[in-house]
């Protein structure tokens, strides 16, 4: 969905299977940089879940990973289940 939109997912790696502190994968997002446009690079930290469909995904997971979050970073939380009302809400207040 991405590169879609005209930026560049860089796989980095994916992180041991359990202790690993709330991060499933990490990888690097480039973003902008094209037709002589400045760019920046912004790394991305991962958690990915698979779960029964109907299986509510909530804010408390989702935090986990936000905690893990520094400075010019992004949070990437896949599911095969569905977010939580307060999980959607939490992420939109804290953008």
């Amino acid at each position: 969905m991405l590169r879609g939109a005209g930026h560049r997912y860089v796989e980095g790696w994916l992180t041991r299977r359990s202790g690993n502190g709330g991060a499933d994968f990490v990888g690097r997002l480039d973003l902008g940089g094209g037709r002589g446009l400045a760019g920046t690079s912004l790394v991305v930290l991962g958690q990915a879940k698979c779960v029964k469909p109907d299986t509510l995904i909530t804010a408390e997971q989702i935090a986990r990973v936000v905690a893990r979050l520094r400075r010019g970073w992004i949070g990437v939380y896949v599911t095969t289940g569905a977010y939580s009302e307060s999980a959607q809400s939490e992420m939109v207040e804290d953008q």
